[in-house]
């Protein structure tokens, strides 16, 4: 082989090995760092743990989870009952909650007391910046306007709160008046208090309340 040949075959060489060299750094350089995240856990509102993970160490999505409302059906769950004016209705007989339901020791409390009149529908509504604890406000529901009353006080470690809904059907002036026991989450430690927290922010009162005057039958 000439010299020339030979040297021009050891520049070719030269050329693509700095060539290879340029590649393999230039993809080292963009390859993102590693890092290794701290061993921490965060509880979700089930109970379970989730980790921190990825490039930025942020944690885990938490599963998924609902409060189920109970439906009024002829399941086991719902009773049908009939007041003195023999006015029939249909409530549940306990909640999907575990936080939040009617005290146990108080049989007065629930089922819910039901009142048919004549009266007008009228809705005195609290100012916003009273500091009362007896609260009245007008409310949506399922497409029908409502006057909730809600008066809570505190005992023992838990909310006891009574509640009266009360809307215009069919010329008719419906009420239901309960009272429900809500227990103070932050009397608990992790996974409790996540639990408690999240079925207090998904629990849907107001469909609870509004099926049981939809299911009333004068």
């Amino acid at each position: 082989m000439s010299p020339i040949k030979t040297i021009s075959l050891i520049a070719i060489i030269v050329i693509l090995s700095a060539g290879i060299f340029y590649f393999v750094r230039h993809n080292q350089n963009n390859q993102p760092e590693q890092i290794a995240c701290t061993m921490e856990a965060k509880i979700c509102p089930d109970g379970s743990a989730v980790g921190r993970s990825g490039p930025n160490c942020e944690f885990a999505a938490c599963p998924t989870a609902s409060v189920e409302v109970p439906a009024v059906n002829d399941d086991e769950n719902w009773i049908t009952s009939t007041t003195g004016q023999g006015v029939t209705f249909q409530y549940p007989e306990n909640f999907s909650t575990i936080y939040t339901h009617p005290p146990y020791y108080d049989t007065e409390s629930w089922p819910p007391k039901i009142t048919v009149s004549d009266n007008e529908f009228s809705c005195a509504e609290t100012p916003a910046e009273s500091s009362l604890p007896d609260r009245v406000a007008r409310r949506i529901i399922n497409g029908k306007t409502y006057c909730v009353s809600a008066m809570s006080e505190g005992a023992a470690g838990s909310v006891y709160s009574t509640y009266i809904y009360t809307v215009a059907i069919n010329n008719r002036l419906i009420s239901a008046s309960f009272t429900l026991q809500a227990v103070q989450c932050y009397n608990y430690d992790d996974p409790q208090k996540s639990a408690c927290v999240y079925e207090r922010e998904t629990f849907d009162l107001d469909a609870v309340a509004d099926k049981i005057i939809e299911s009333v039958k004068i």
